[in-house]
């Protein structure tokens, strides 16, 4: 026995412990195997299970279709004709607001340029009354004679403010056009018949009738000015003139008109006060 090895006796209680130790184990019963093993089915999936017999290789096997598929249900012919339906429903809806927005587009210009006119004819209005309130301080217009156009001309002569108020009142006319301007000017202060019988531009012989040129007296010089307030950016001297012209030969032209006018009116209340209308 070599130095350090230990003898069979030394080892026997070793040994005889592990056999204890090995008695004492319980061994864990070994499942009886089946000779006839089946398999459990899994629930269907997008790929079917087939068992594979063992005699049956690869390429022999047969590609069955599966009863679950990925692709989406085709939507019966009762669901298109609805959709189909709505679709049409819907775009024609679309065109009716747009043509509804455009009936609303129109009439909100048109109910602008009504506020505008409305806007127009009351500033006109409210000039026109001012333009009539300064000349009352003048006072009594247009003069209906020859002999009160001179003597309101001498007034306008002789007293500055009251010339300055004329001024104001004929600016107070107010009109976009330079034209009818002066017109509305000449109307508030001359009557047609003055017009007609004694005054042209710059005076003209008629057969026995000899007018006087308007265009000395203190009234034709505060049109000119007037004119030139009103019109800054127009050359006023030579359409002054030309409006002035127009106005004096058509003075007669009015008087008819407006004779004719009395007279269809007097014949109307004629005729009404009569039971006739």
């Amino acid at each position: 026995m070599y130095p350090g090895e230990e003898s069979y006796e030394d080892c026997t209680p070793l040994l005889s412990q592990k056999s204890t130790r090995k008695s004492n184990l319980i061994p864990y019963p070994v499942p009886k195997r089946d000779p006839s093993p089946t398999f459990d089915h899994t629930p269907p999936s997008s790929y079917s299970i087939s068992v594979i017999p063992t005699t049956v290789g690869p390429s022999q096997l047969e590609k069955t279709a599966s009863s679950h598929s990925n692709k989406p249900a085709a939507f019966s012919s009762s669901q298109t004709i609805v959709n189909g339906k709505l679709v049409a429903w819907m775009a024609d809806i679309s065109l009716k607001v747009q043509q509804l927005q455009g009936k609303m587009g129109v009439i909100l210009e048109n109910q602008g340029k009504i506020l505008l006119q409305r806007e127009s004819i009351i500033t006109k209005s409210q000039k026109e009354i001012k333009s009539n309130e300064n000349l009352d301080t003048l006072g009594s217009l247009p003069v209906s004679d020859d002999g009160s156009f001179m003597e309101f001309n001498k007034k306008l002569s002789q007293d500055s403010h009251l010339q300055h108020l004329l001024i104001k009142a004929l600016v107070s006319v107010g009109d976009k056009d330079m034209r009818c301007n002066i017109h509305n000017m000449l109307r508030r202060v001359l009557s047609d018949e003055v017009a007609e019988l004694y005054y042209s531009l710059s005076g003209k012989r008629l057969k026995d009738v000899i007018k006087k040129p308007i265009l000395v007296t203190e009234f034709s010089k505060s049109i000119f000015i007037a004119c030139q307030r009103v019109f800054k950016d127009i050359s006023t001297e030579v359409k002054v003139k030309e409006a002035v012209t127009d106005w004096l030969n058509q003075a007669k032209v009015r008087k008819i008109r407006r004779m004719q006018r009395h007279e269809k009116m007097h014949e109307k209340n004629m005729e009404k006060n009569a039971g006739l209308i």
